[in-house]
């Protein structure tokens, strides 16, 4: 099972006129973090699906909510290909939306890094680590930054 499977589940349901089911094999779909590129662009595909379907159904914080992912995984494919002006202005976005999201912070530091902003990147960085102190590579970027 993967996101790829699971998107394609929720497409044939939606065709098949059944968009609470296509919504439940979307919702399965999110459930795997993908590492690929093509994995990445799924869940971008994903969300942005989710935030429609619940858009339509008049539920706005879930709809809100699967925009600032969709946004997270379209930050995530700008930062893989090295468009990291972009990266930062949707990690922004999502760390706007979701404070709590501590992998946005990350990404966000790591963006900022790239760009030359590191004073930015430090904030993140910590801002990730508040949310969560086991964060292993935030802490390493961190440290790496304060030694400069």
């Amino acid at each position: 099972e993967t996101a790829v499977l699971w998107e394609m589940v929720g497409d044939a349901w939606s065709a098949s006129n059944q968009p609470a089911k296509a919504m439940n094999a979307w919702l399965e779909a999110t459930r795997y973090r993908g590492g690929q590129q093509e994995e990445v662009i799924v869940l971008f595909r994903v969300h942005q699906k989710l935030a429609d379907g619940f858009s339509r159904q008049g539920r706005s914080e879930l709809s809100d909510y699967h925009v600032a992912m969709a946004t997270y995984e379209e930050a995530r494919i700008h930062w893989r290909v090295d468009r990291t002006v972009d990266a930062v202005t949707g990690f922004e976005a999502v760390t706007a939306a979701l404070p709590e999201f501590d992998h946005a912070w990350y990404y966000l530091g790591e963006s900022r890094r790239a760009t030359g902003d590191n004073d930015g990147a430090i904030s993140a960085f910590k801002s990730c680590l508040e949310l969560n102190q086991n964060h292993g590579r935030a802490s390493e970027s961190l440290k790496g930054l304060e030694s400069l």
